[in-house]
């Protein structure tokens, strides 16, 4: 998962009345295991999912020395 990236979302892991235009932050796994913090943006909102572009990607894991 990068920036630019596009991520289906479940309806329940939105904001309280998110729609197009909404900004968010999602805590994720990704296929590493390693988890990170995602701000992502709603690109469109369906009737159980949400189309979101990842606008960041932040690194739970302490940076290695």
């Amino acid at each position: 998962m990068n920036t630019g990236d596009e991520l289906v979302v479940a309806l329940e892991e939105l904001p309280d009345n998110a729609d197009v235009g909404t900004l968010f932050h999602l805590r994720l796994a990704r296929d590493t295991g390693e988890r990170v913090t995602c701000a992502l943006l709603v690109r469109e909102v369906g009737a159980v999912e949400a189309l979101c572009e990842v606008l960041a990607v932040q690194s739970s894991e302490p940076p290695a020395p």
